[in-house]
């Protein structure tokens, strides 16, 4: 409804121009609130024409334009939390948008809380928001608020050591993430060291149609011995000493031995010899094709521990820790018809492959994005907006684990996992999901379970 919105702005733009030279009918204050603490709160305040509505936050893409905040500037603070709507907010179904939205009639608020972290602040930041009447809606408009001053508390930004995670670096210095919020850098230490031996092989698992040669590799320093039997090895099993090369279907199982006695863990690697090559790319439509893959080569994912690098909330060598081998599932990019949605719009930035990883504790995920830079338009109204980080992209992964098991994904609220309605159901076997969003700070992460009547329960800690 978005591209709607646009078009009919440009078609009435001379109307639309004199409307708003006329009538302004959402009157804005805006005001730095601060206390006795470290934290203040950055309140907009309006007063609402009768017969108009200002919406709130977070409406979604085919809603018309969401409250959002954005930072200019800010230099001795750092954002807490995100946007909040604060009023007597209205939530009904709009007939022209044909969803359900949330707005203010009369007056209402938005808040955004700081935190300030030096003695003096200067703070330029700006409220974008979106309003209609029964006739029309506004342009996307903004009301902004500058500011500088002495902070009268500031916060602590030293952790304690109770509070360091090991094997990472706490400096000195500071990361800001595109929308202006700073944090303490970490950094991974050097050459962080695991308690045990960890074996790794490479490849990790995989199929093969001939032959495939293996590569034991161990850290820290250790002596590995492995077993291609399928037997659990002992310090009485084969020593590695260089590659290994398979030319049938094996189980390869390894650990290590440190010098000091410290025993690792075994690690399972298997290797499965095909007996031909997959399917082959048919012309068509179909889902067998050079771009389209699901599980190529029969490929699972890789039996690995898949160790990331952060820098601030986001990583920028993401990519550089999945390999071919870990492809799981691959798309074409661009495959859908909002790719581009209007000169004021963001582009939506597109899923590309899935790649997987597992050890004997966790399941690791990797998702691929493209077209991260708005090609016709530079970067979209502020540095960094077409990057996934600042995109609120949901992500979901529904998972198989019980073949006796499946359940729809619908909650106790008789909505969908993270929707306000019942728009995503599933009738594939799935009976577990996990929902988040490519940028931090939104919404809760989070891993759902059905309970015994098949519904995801919010309130339940075991769903």
């Amino acid at each position: 409804m978005k591209k709607i919105a646009s078009i009919l702005l440009l078609l009435t733009a001379l109307t639309t121009v004199a409307f708003a030279q006329m009538v302004e009918p959402i009157h804005f204050s805006a005001q730095l609130k601060t206390s006795s603490t470290d934290e203040a709160e950055i309140i907009f305040t309006a007063k609402i024409d009768k017969g108009w509505h200002l919406y709130s936050t977070e409406l979604g893409e085919d809603g018309p334009i969401s409250a959002s905040f954005h930072i200019n500037k800010m230099d001795g603070a750092q954002t807490v939390g995100k946007l909040m709507p604060r009023g007597k907010e209205v939530s009904q179904f709009d007939n022209m948008f044909g969803m359900k939205l949330r707005f203010f009639e009369g007056t209402g608020s938005f808040v955004q809380k700081i935190r300030f972290t030096k003695a003096n602040y200067d703070i330029d930041c700006y409220l974008e928001y979106g309003a209609c009447n029964d006739e029309m809606c506004l342009p996307p408009s903004q009301i902004a608020l500058v500011k500088k001053g002495q902070a009268p508390v500031v916060a602590s930004t030293e952790k304690k050591d109770a509070d360091k995670t090991k094997d990472l670096t706490y400096t000195g210095e500071y990361v800001m993430d595109d929308n202006g919020a700073t944090s303490t850098k970490v950094t991974f230490s050097s050459d962080p060291q695991p308690t045990k031996p960890v074996v790794s092989a490479s490849p990790a698992s995989g199929n093969f149609t001939e032959s495939i040669s293996v590569t034991l590799s161990v850290n820290p320093t250790a002596t590995i011995y492995y077993t291609t039997d399928g037997n659990a090895p002992t310090t009485s099993s084969q020593k590695y000493s260089s590659a290994l090369t398979f030319t049938e279907t094996t189980t390869l199982k390894a650990f290590g031995v440190t010098s000091d006695g410290t025993i690792g863990d075994v690690k399972t690697f298997t290797y499965t010899k095909s007996s031909g090559p997959g399917p082959q790319p048919q012309p068509g439509d179909n889902l067998i094709t050079d771009y389209y893959k699901v599980n190529p080569n029969g490929q699972v994912g890789t039996n690995r521990t898949v160790n990331m690098s952060f820098n601030g909330q986001k990583s920028t060598t993401a990519l550089n820790n999945w390999t071919e081998a870990d492809l799981v599932a691959q798309g074409v990019a661009r495959d859908i018809c909002q790719a581009f949605k209007g000169v004021h719009e963001r582009p939506i930035v597109d899923s590309y492959a899935l790649y997987a990883a597992y050890d004997n504790e966790n399941l690791y995920l990797g998702v691929q994005y493209v077209y991260t830079v708005w090609d016709i338009y530079g970067e979209g109204k502020q540095p960094g907006e077409s990057k996934p980080y600042n995109m609120d992209g949901k992500l979901s992964f529904a998972f198989d684990l019980d073949p006796d098991k499946s359940a729809k994904g619908i909650t106790n609220e008789n909505t969908s996992i993270w929707q306000d309605n019942i728009y995503t159901t599933f009738d594939n076997g799935a009976d577990a999901w996990w929902f988040g969003s490519t940028k931090p700070g939104v919404g809760t992460p989070g891993y759902f379970v059905p309970n015994a009547s098949g519904i995801c329960d919010y309130t339940d800690p075991a769903s």
